[in-house]
């Protein structure tokens, strides 16, 4: 995410991303990233058990997390920027 993206759209306080460099042009690689179940499956300590379009951006997804040893079972929400992704999870 870029500079100008999160001032248009200012992240919240308990929000994450990282900046790497990688050997890919940044197009092919915003491109893969957008497909988020591929995103979430490429974590290795992530077992998704069952991955639910809900509609338009929406997103039901359980599992188990092997880092905390915890069940997954997320509520998300995505929306697409000229320069990146955001995912929110639901509370």
């Amino acid at each position: 995410m870029s500079d100008s993206d999160t001032t248009q759209n200012p992240a919240p306080a308990d929000s994450a991303w990282a900046t790497i460099q990688l050997a890919k042009p940044p197009a092919w690689l915003l491109d893969f990233f957008r497909d988020i179940e591929r995103f979430f499956r490429l974590n290795p300590h992530y077992d998704i058990h069952a991955w639910q379009k809900l509609g338009s951006g929406r997103y039901h997804v359980l599992g188990f997390n092997h880092s905390n040893e915890q069940t997954l079972d997320l509520a998300l929400s995505v929306t697409n920027y000229a320069q990146g992704v955001r995912i929110e999870y639901a509370s």
